[in-house]
């Protein structure tokens, strides 16, 4: 699993990554609304990841964690393989 800090702001450089976010099992899973979950992935990013964030950094919306939220991630370990080969975090 990666560390929730500093990693995760490049994770959400791309459409990719963002998609990833939302759908990891303890996020979609959690008993929240969208618009919460949207909310914490969000702090979560600007609190302890703020250094990695692309400059271009759009906050995430709850349109698209409910887009997400809806595809279930059956594999997390292999989807972060292929987006990460590169991470050590697995």
């Amino acid at each position: 699993m990666p560390s929730l800090a500093g990693p995760l702001g490049r994770i959400v450089s791309s459409p990719a990554g963002r998609d990833y976010l939302a759908r990891v099992p303890g996020a979609a899973q959690a008993p929240i609304s969208d618009d919460a979950l949207a909310a914490v992935l969000n702090w979560v990013l600007l609190e302890f990841n703020r250094a990695t964030l692309p400059r271009d950094f759009k906050p995430l919306r709850s349109s698209e964690i409910a887009h997400s939220r809806a595809r279930v991630l059956t594999d997390p370990l292999k989807l972060r393989r292929e987006l990460w080969p590169e991470s050590d975090a697995y």
